[in-house]
């Protein structure tokens, strides 16, 4: 469904548009901004929305907001044929 590994080259321009595999997908950067999440506040946060081809009357979209030195601090997914909408959000972090 979704994949699970991901990897970013920073800095990402805002704005920047890409198709990701299997074609038709697509993401998009949408801006950039600190996010508080319980791990702490990280900024710069890059919001990433990809949208997923899953057919007619599917909406399946994931919003990733990514810290270039931790990954993943926040991720936002809905399915509407499953019936998702989760929030998922980092809890620990500490600097290697």
């Amino acid at each position: 469904m979704i994949a699970p590994f991901k990897s970013y080259q920073f800095p990402i321009e805002i704005g920047n548009s890409w198709i990701t595999y299997p074609s038709g997908n697509s993401s998009n950067v949408f801006g950039v901004s600190p996010i508080l999440v319980p791990a702490g506040r990280f900024f710069p946060s890059y919001a990433i929305d990809t949208r997923y081809n899953c057919g007619i009357g599917c909406d399946r979209r994931e919003r990733e907001w990514v810290a270039p030195l931790v990954g993943v601090v926040q991720k936002q997914i809905t399915d509407s044929q499953l019936g998702i909408n989760e929030i998922w959000r980092l809890i620990g972090y500490a600097m290697p």
